[in-house]
């Protein structure tokens, strides 16, 4: 669930990764990123305290995102000073979606019951020529749609699963 000020911090923060030309290798960088702040997340009763200072609060960020570009330490540092720092991981999130927008970069979710490389290679290609836009895919595999697969591609879902059509043929039957 995102809030406002989420939107304007994921809106400045992109504006200012364009401005310095480094929203690419911020991009590339986003898993690690974004799984860093959601463990960070993850100890927000303890980095909620009050006793612990904005300072050690900066220098707790600074430790593990030792790595990173001085921009999202940036972004830190100005979330920590407004006692928002745990709203990092949904700013992130919301700058990611600002960035594929510009860069025509859409995202799908694919979930099938067996590992099949040449198939998520034809629903790359099916997408990418729907869409016409650069298609990022995650694919999971679930045992429990049994065959088939289900495709989620910004949020409109597409179920061809075995699961999914036995679940609609005893919705039809209960009716």
């Amino acid at each position: 669930m995102y809030i406002r000020s989420d939107i304007r911090y994921a809106r400045a923060f992109f504006d200012l990764t364009e401005q310095k030309q480094v929203s690419k290798d911020i991009y590339l960088q986003l898993p690690r990123i974004s799984a860093l702040a959601k463990a960070m997340s993850q100890c927000a009763e303890w980095l909620d305290s009050p006793s612990l200072s904005k300072e050690k609060k900066r220098e707790i960020y600074s430790a593990i995102f030792v790595k990173e570009y001085s921009e999202i330490m940036q972004l830190i540092k100005l979330l920590i000073s407004f006692r928002r720092e745990n709203r990092l991981s949904q700013i992130l999130e919301l700058w990611a979606n600002l960035y594929r927008k510009k860069y025509g970069i859409v995202r799908a979710d694919l979930v099938m019951a067996i590992e099949d490389d040449s198939f998520v290679s034809l629903v790359r290609k099916a997408v990418m020529e729907r869409t016409g836009k650069q298609v990022e895919i995650d694919v999971k595999y679930d045992k429990q749609i049994i065959g088939g697969f289900v495709l989620n591609v910004d949020g409109l879902v597409s179920d061809h699963s075995v699961a999914g059509r036995i679940n609609m043929l005893w919705r039809k039957m209960g009716n």
